[in-house]
């Protein structure tokens, strides 16, 4: 037996087609727990009851709601699709970013110190994040140094929040 919330008022989030072509592959029966926005707002309060704190997320509505459809069918244990595409080797780019973060941690260690938190530091006030200067302490004057014909003839540099 299997179960699926389906999001009908959704369309492009509606997973009910697959959900049927895998069951009926299987030859297991699928049950489903329709959920829409009225559903959705009515459950939601009663949700946050049982969980204790707001919601981290609010597919937590649809995993209660499956639930209940499940315990109605005798059933005690679910395996939802969170854990389902960690176990059965879904999320597929969630895993090749991390062989790729892997490999190019493993490729700045091979570098120079300075130069690692050097790469950082541009890396940081590159994307516009708020960046420590610990450990590029010896690269900031060279940094100043090279900014400071920009900012004279442009008048202001955008320099974002630096915490060090």
């Amino acid at each position: 037996m299997a179960f699926h919330a389906s999001t009908s008022d959704h369309g492009a989030l509606e997973k009910r087609s697959d959900a049927e072509a895998v069951t009926k592959a299987l030859g297991i029966r699928l049950l489903d727990c329709p959920i829409d926005k009225k559903i959705f707002h009515r459950e939601l309060p009663r949700v946050i009851y049982f969980n204790g704190m707001p919601l981290a997320n609010n597919h937590l509505v649809a995993f209660f709601l499956t639930a209940q459809l499940a315990r109605e069918n005798g059933i005690r244990v679910l395996l939802t699709g969170d854990a389902a595409d960690g176990q059965f080797g879904g999320l597929w780019h969630r895993h090749r970013r991390q062989k790729q973060l892997f490999l190019a941690k493993s490729l700045f260690a091979r570098l120079p110190r300075r130069v690692r938190n050097a790469l950082g530091l541009a890396a940081g006030l590159c994307s516009g994040m708020p960046v420590t200067t610990i450990g590029c302490e010896e690269l900031i004057p060279d940094t100043v140094q090279a900014i400071e014909p920009l900012i004279q003839s442009t008048g202001s540099v955008s320099v974002p929040q630096v915490y060090g």
